[in-house]
C-alpha cells in the first residue's frame, strides 16, 4: 500500500510476525508439519522455481516441499466365501481372515518432474480392531469393476507396513517411502493378520470425502535463488512467532509515529467466530507487547489502518448487519451476499479507545444493498481521514450522494466505480469524489492515496471514459476497453491540479507516495503499450498476475520523471518511501521472476500449479535495484517500513512458513500462560498490559477547535486550521480511565467491563519478519 506501514508480515488465519534486520535470528525453532484440514486442502504443494542447478550460498537457496494427495485410481475388495463375486461399486473396504477379505488399491500419483521425499497411504477406518492389516505391494493387472478372489494378483515382495490395533473411525498410516518413487500405477494390497476383521472407507464413499484412501506423497523441488542484493540489506534480522490456539489472524499493521508498531486482527481472549470482528494492539520496535484492545467480534473486518502524528488510529473497512464499534450500531447492512458489505471509518485514541466511528452502505436505484469496500486509508499533518476504494450503485458520504454510474436501466447495479474521500479529524465529511464506470463488467476503483507535506492529496487506481477526475471525464478507456491506470493530485480541498493517465494502457496504479518535495513516487501494474517522459513502453499481459509492474516518479508540478520496469513476470502491491528516498515495495513474480537482481524462484511450468510467490524489494530514488527476497508461494504479506527505516513483513500461518531453514507453523496446543514472548516470557496476570500515557498524549483525545475554512481558503486548497494539536491545558483523566491504565495488581484484578488490554498477550499465530535498512 502507499505510505510507510507497520513492522509486519502477517496473513491468514494464524499470524506469524517476521523481523529482518541486522541480526540473528535466533535459536531456531523445529515445528511439524501441519496436518490437512480437509479433502480440499490436503492436495497442498509449496511451488519453487529452479534457477540454477547450484545456486550460490550468497542467494540464499533454498527447495519448496509440495503435499500432494490421491485418491486411488482403482479400489475394491475380494472375498474368500464368495470367490467370483466383485465389490468395486462397494464403499467400504473389507479386511478379515475369518471369512477370508482382502481389499485391493491401485493409485497414480502424479509428481510433475519434482523429487518424491516421503509418501504414505492414509485410511479411515469405519470400525475398530486389536489387530490391523499388513500392507504389501501388488501386480497393477486388475480393475475395480473386475476384480474377484479368483483372479486377484498375489503379494509381491516382504510385508510394507503391519498396524497394531486400530479404534473406530481413527485415520492410519503406512510409510511407503521409498516404494513410490516415480510417476507410475502403484498397487496394494491389505492382508488380514487375525480374525478381528476392520472395515476401511473406499473411494466410492463419497459423501465422506474426508475418510476416503489417499496417497500422500511430499514432494521437494530443486534449489533456486531467494535473495539478490549486495548482501548489507534485505536480510533477516529477527523473526517472532505469536500464537495460540484460536483461528486468529493479524489483517493489517502500520507504524507508530514513536516507534514500533499498531496491529489490527482477530487475536487476543475475544472468541472470533468466522473470522469476524477485530482488535486492536500496539507493540515496540523488537515485537515485545504493550497493550490491546478487543473492538468488536461482530462480522466486521479490517482493510487498512495508519497513525496520525499524535498517535491515534484511524481505521477503515468492511462490515454486515449493524454492529457497534461503541458508539452504536452502524447502518443496516444486511448479509444478503458476502460481497456486499457496508464501509466503516473509525478513529481511536493512542490508547486504542473509540473517538468515533461512521458506517456507510451503497444501494442501486431499487434500494437493493451493493458493494462498497475501502482500498487504503491516508492522514495528513491535521489528523484528517483520507479513504479511497470502489463501490457500486449509489451512495452518501456525508457530502450528498454520489454515483458509482455502474446502474443499468432496471436499477441494478452492474459494475463497480470508485471512490475518494476525506473527513475532518472529528469525522466530519469535507468533500468526496466518485470514480464512474460506464461498461458491463468494467471494475473502475481508487486503489492508492497519501498526502504530501503541503496536505497535497495524491491519488491512484483505475478510470474509465466516464470517468471526471476534475475536469471532465476522460473520454475513453483503457486498453482492450479495460480500466486505464491514473495518478491525479488535489489541494487539501479537492480541488484538481493536475492528472496523468496512461492513455492507451490497461492496468491500475496500486501504489502513490510523495518523494521528497519534488517528486511524486508510484507503482503501477500496467498492460498495453503507452508513453513515458518521451518513451515507448509496453507492459505485458500476464494471465496468473493483474499486469506487468513498474515503478516511476512523477515531478510535483505533475510532469513525467523517470520509469522502470521491475522485472518479469511481476506484479507491484505495497509500497513506501524511505527517508532517503529509496523505494521499497511488494509485490507477486510468477515461476523464475526478476525483480532486477537476478532469477528468484524456480520455472516450473504446470499450467495446473501456479507458482505465483510474494517478494520485497528495495531501490534507490531512482529506480535502481538493490536488493529483493522471494517467500514461499502463494502466500500473502503486510510490508511495513518503521521510523526507523528498518521493514517488518507479516503473515499468517494457515500452513507451513519457510524463512532461513526454519520451519515455522500454527501451535495446535499452546498454554496462554506459557506463550512465549519475543524476547522472554509473556507478562503474566497482574502484569501491566495498558501503559499509562502522559499528558501529551492524553490531551491528543481533548476536545479542540472546530475545523473551519473560509471560502477562499478552501478554493486556493489552503487550510486556516493549524496542524492537529491539543487545544487549551491538558485534561484529567476520569477515575475509571485512570483504573483501567494502572496495573492490575494495584486494582485487584481486571474488573468487569475493562475493555483495555486482557491480563494475557493477544496469542494470534504470526510472524513477522524484520529486514535490514542498508540500502547498500
Amino acid at each position: 500500500m502507499g505510505r510507510e506501514r507497520g513492522r509486519g508480515w502477517w496473513t491468514g488465519a494464524m499470524a506469524v510476525l517476521f523481523l529482518v534486520g541486522c541480526g540473528d535470528v535466533g535459536d531456531p525453532r523445529t515445528l511439524a508439519p501441519e496436518e490437512p484440514d480437509s479433502a480440499e486442502v490436503r492436495p497442498q504443494r509449496v511451488a519453487t522455481v529452479e534457477t540454477d542447478p547450484s545456486p550460490p550460498a550468497s542467494c540464499l537457496p533454498r527447495t519448496d516441499t509440495y503435499v500432494r494427495a490421491s485418491s486411488p485410481s482403482e479400489d475394491s475388495y475380494v472375498s474368500q466365501g464368495e470367490p467370483t463375486l466383485n465389490f468395486g461399486e462397494s464403499t467400504e473396504l473389507s479386511v478379515d481372515g475369518s471369512p477370508r477379505l482382502e481389499s485391493y488399491l491401485k493409485f497414480s500419483p502424479y509428481t510433475e518432474g519434482l523429487a518424491i521425499r516421503a509418501a504414505r497411504l492414509e485410511l479411515t477406518a469405519i470400525d475398530g480392531t486389536s489387530d490391523g492389516p499388513r500392507l504389501y505391494r501388488t501386480g497393477d493387472d486388475w480393475t475395480e469393476t473386475g476384480l474377484t478372489w479368483n483372479n486377484r494378483p498375489s503379494p509381491l515382495g516382504g510385508v510394507l507396513g503391519n498396524l497394531g490395533a486400530i479404534s473406530a473411525h481413527s485415520r492410519v498410516s503406512y510409510d511407503v517411502t521409498g516404494v513410490v518413487t516415480q510417476d507410475q500405477d502403484y498397487s496394494f494390497v491389505l492382508v488380514p493378520d487375525s480374525s478381528d476383521g476392520v472395515r476401511f472407507y473406499s473411494s466410492e464413499s463419497i459423501t465422506q470425502a474426508d475418510n476416503m484412501p489417499w496417497l500422500v506423497v511430499t514432494t521437494e523441488s530443486p534449489p533456486f535463488c531467494t535473495y539478490r542484493g549486495s548482501g548489507t540489506g534485505g536480510r533477516t534480522a529477527w523473526a517472532r512467532q505469536i500464537g495460540g490456539t484460536g483461528a486468529e489472524s493479524v489483517e493489517v499493521v502500520a507504524p507508530h509515529p514513536q516507534g514500533g508498531f499498531v496491529a489490527a486482527g482477530q487475536f487476543g481472549d475475544a472468541v472470533f467466530t468466522q473470522n469476524e470482528g477485530f482488535a486492536l494492539a500496539r507493540y515496540d520496535a523488537e515485537g515485545a507487547f504493550q497493550w490491546s484492545r478487543v473492538v468488536v467480534t461482530d462480522d466486521v473486518s479490517v482493510t487498512d489502518l495508519t497513525l496520525t502524528s499524535l498517535g491515534n488510529i484511524l481505521v477503515v473497512g468492511r462490515y454486515h448487519n449493524a454492529p457497534d464499534l461503541g458508539s452504536g450500531p452502524l447502518p443496516s447492512a444486511p448479509e444478503t451476499q458476502s460481497w456486499m458489505s457496508g464501509l466503516f471509518i473509525a478513529k481511536f485514541s493512542p490508547g486504542g479507545t473509540l473517538v468515533w466511528a461512521h458506517g456507510f452502505v451503497a444501494r442501486d436505484a431499487e434500494g437493493v444493498l451493493q458493494r462498497v469496500a475501502a482500498r487504503e486509508v491516508a492522514t495528513d499533518a491535521h489528523g484528517s481521514l483520507l479513504v479511497t476504494g470502489g463501490f457500486a450503485g449509489r451512495m452518501d458520504l456525508g457530502g450528498g450522494p454520489i454515483d458509482s454510474g455502474s446502474t443499468s436501466s432496471s436499477g441494478n447495479a452492474q459494475n463497480t466505480g470508485g471512490f475518494v474521500a476525506k473527513f475532518s479529524w472529528e469525522g466530519q465529511h469535507l468533500w468526496s469524489r466518485a470514480l464512474s464506470t460506464h461498461q458491463v463488467g468494467q471494475y473502475v476503483e481508487g486503489w492508492t492515496v497519501s498526502t504530501d507535506a503541503a496536505d497535497h492529496v495524491l491519488l491512484g487506481g483505475s478510470a474509465s471514459a466516464m470517468t471526471d477526475l476534475g475536469d471532465g471525464p476522460l473520454g475513453e478507456d483503457g486498453w482492450l476497453g479495460e480500466p486505464v491506470p491514473f495518478l491525479a493530485k488535489y489541494t487539501p480541498s479537492g480541488v484538481l491540479l493536475w492528472k496523468r493517465v496512461f492513455r492507451g494502457a490497461a492496468g491500475e496504479v496500486r501504489s502513490i507516495q510523495p518523494q521528497g518535495t519534488d517528486r511524486i513516487a508510484f507503482g503501477v501494474n500496467i498492460a498495453g503499450t503507452f508513453t513515458f517522459a518521451g518513451q515507448s513502453y509496453e507492459g505485458e499481459f500476464m494471465e496468473r498476475l493483474p499486469a506487468h509492474g513498474f515503478l516511476g516518479a512523477m515531478t510535483a508540478a505533475g510532469g513525467d520523471a523517470w520509469l522502470r520496469s521491475v522485472g518479469s513476470p511481476v506484479s507491484l502491491d505495497e509500497f513506501a518511501v524511505g527517508r532517503d528516498g529509496s523505494l521499497l515495495l511488494s509485490g507477486t513474480g510468477y515461476e523464475a521472476f526478476d525483480a532486477g537482481g537476478g532469477s528468484l524462484g524456480f520455472a516450473w511450468g504446470s499450467p495446473f500449479v501456479p507458482t505465483n510467490r510474494p517478494f520485497v524489494a528495495r531501490y534507490t530514488a531512482e529506480g535502481t535495484h538493490l536488493w529483493s527476497r522471494s517467500f514461499d508461494q502463494g502466500r500473502s504479506i503486510d510490508l511495513a517500513l518503521l521510523t526507523d527505516g528498518d521493514v517488518v513483513l507479516g503473515t499468517p500461518l494457515r500452513r507451513i512458513l519457510s524463512l532461513d531453514g526454519r520451519t515455522f507453523t500454527r501451535l495446535r496446543t499452546v498454554s496462554i500462560a506459557r506463550t512465549v514472548h519475543p524476547g522472554g516470557i509473556w507478562p503474566r496476570p497482574n502484569c501491566l498490559h495498558g501503559r499509562q500515557r502522559g499528558p501529551a498524549e492524553e490531551t491528543a483525545q481533548a476536545p479542540r477547535e472546530p475545523y473551519r475554512q473560509s471560502e477562499a481558503a478552501r478554493a486556493r486548497g489552503t487550510s486556516t486550521r493549524p496542524p492537529e494539536q491539543p487545544k487549551g491545558p491538558p485534561r484529567a483523566l476520569p477515575r475509571r480511565a485512570q483504573e483501567h491504565l494502572r496495573p492490575a495488581s494495584a486494582r485487584g484484578g481486571a474488573e468487569p467491563g475493562d475493555h483495555l488490554a486482557p491480563l494475557k498477550p493477544p496469542h494470534f499465530e504470526s510472524r513477522i519478519f524484520h529486514l535490514t535498512c542498508s540500502v547498500l
